[in-house]
């Protein structure tokens, strides 16, 4: 009896393999492992043929889906700093440079939305502070940081270091 025990668990054993073995090679070329690849690249090319709706839909899709690169949140918030929603955009960049943090552009980028942001922000506060006579000290300030910003050394040299205002 110990003896057909053996057989019959190896035959089993073997069927049980086998459909392991089937399940897993149906699994890496399915449906399911492609369509990520499928949506990156339409998502890329969207991008690259400028149809910015149709593009940042994908990238979000993308995103969603847990398979976006560095290039790919990269790619979603320049579209979203494109389509108006800059804390989409801060939120895309960081998740970028998360991901990869040598990617340089999306540094540069993150940046310019932060001063897009304080450019909204000082524009805004701008007749309140000219009605309390502060204008002209903060006008003077932002020339400077924004000299230095630019490396434009004529202007950082007249400015002197930077002091808070």
């Amino acid at each position: 009896m110990g003896n057909l025990l053996v057989p019959r668990l190896l035959r089993g054993g073997a069927l049980t393999m086998a459909v392991l073995i089937l399940a897993g090679c149906a699994a890496i070329g399915g449906p399911d492992r492609l369509e990520p690849l499928r949506l990156n690249q339409a998502a890329m090319d969207a991008y690259q043929a400028e149809n910015w709706p149709l593009a940042l839909n994908l990238h979000r899709e993308l995103a969603a889906s847990g398979s976006a690169s560095a290039r790919g949140w990269y790619r979603l918030a320049n579209l979203e700093a494109r389509d108006g929603d800059l804390d989409a955009a801060l939120l895309a960049y960081r998740r970028s440079l998360e991901i990869d943090p040598d990617l340089a552009e999306a540094r540069h980028n993150l940046g310019m939305v932060h001063l897009r942001i304080g450019a909204d922000a000082l524009r805004e506060a701008r007749p309140q502070m000219r009605r309390r006579g502060a204008g002209a000290a903060s006008d003077g300030y932002m020339v400077c940081l924004l000299a230095e910003i630019v490396e434009a050394v004529d202007l950082s040299e007249a400015c002197g270091q930077l002091a808070s205002p």
